[in-house]
């Protein structure tokens, strides 16, 4: 996915750019990846994005976003559905131990613990990746 902005702020080799919010953003726009890298803020009609400002871009610069739609679909995928899936297979973990009557609060607990360990997980592999370039930012070349 692509985007027009313009950069705001120059900081080392990093420049915030404001983007317009589009009308298929609706509320949340997508962003929770990004977010959860700590590139994406909200403020008004308008998303500031942190990228690399590999072009060396200034402030007032045009210039153009490049999303990378793949790794924040499956970055967004493996926040979400890890944690479900871990809860899920804990309770039926937890029923498979317990035997012929099994307990629902000890397979609900059973299934809260696998559920802690789905986002230490998620912790540890955010700390070994480090912080993907999910975003990159090329030159406006006009329309």
């Amino acid at each position: 996915m692509n985007k027009l902005g313009i950069i705001t702020e120059v900081k080392d080799d990093t420049a915030l750019v404001m983007v317009a919010k589009s009308e298929a953003c609706g509320t949340s726009c997508g962003c929770g990846a990004l977010t959860r890298t700590g590139n994406h803020m909200k403020q008004d009609n308008h998303h500031y994005v942190k990228v690399k400002n590999t072009i060396n871009g200034e402030v007032g610069d045009p210039v153009n976003i490049e999303f990378a739609t793949n790794k924040l679909l499956s970055t967004s995928a493996l926040i979400y559905l890890l944690p479900l899936i871990m809860l899920v297979i804990g309770i039926v973990i937890g029923n498979a131990v317990q035997g012929e009557n099994p307990s629902e609060l000890i397979s609900f607990l059973i299934g809260i613990v696998a559920l802690i360990s789905s986002y230490l997980i998620l912790s540890i592999v955010d700390k070994k990746k480090g912080k993907e370039e999910l975003v990159s930012i090329t030159e406006f070349r006009g329309f």
